[in-house]
């Protein structure tokens, strides 16, 4: 196959990015979008901290909105969790991601930031990432 004979769509990602300040309700607004989407798997990438009660109210209150057909994992491995998920995702949020690289030799973060771009470029399905604007609250 040639080049030419490709469409924009040939190569384009399935990917929706929606970004926002803290509880500016990224989330929700993602989840809202995916919620028709069959299949979904969604991807929480966090620390579950048990000692702060703030943050497990947070992980509690998006637990209850997320449908009950959503095949939900928690897990802070992106990278592999990427690997091996070729259906929908939603994935809340990228800076889980950022924070689990953080502290990280340059070169590891690069080959990281690189896995995390190929995986993403390869996939077929719709994908929605929930991503922090650092700045915006």
């Amino acid at each position: 196959m040639n080049v030419r004979d490709l469409s924009v769509r040939d190569y384009s990602s399935n990917i929706i990015f929606i970004t926002g300040g803290t509880k500016s309700g990224k989330s929700e607004f993602a989840e809202h979008l995916a919620k028709e989407v069959k299949k979904l798997s969604y991807i929480a990438l966090s620390e579950s901290n048990i000692d702060d009660k703030e943050w497990q109210e947070k992980i509690n209150l998006h637990r209850k909105r997320r449908p009950k057909d959503w095949k939900i994992i928690e897990t802070t491995d992106l990278l592999n969790t990427l690997s091996k998920e070729d259906g929908p995702l939603l994935i809340d949020s990228i800076g889980g991601f950022v924070m689990e690289s953080i502290g990280k030799e340059n070169n590891e973060w690069s080959t990281k930031l690189h896995s995390l771009i190929n995986l993403l470029m390869k996939r077929k399905s719709i994908t929605f990432i929930v991503g922090e604007q650092v700045g915006w609250s």
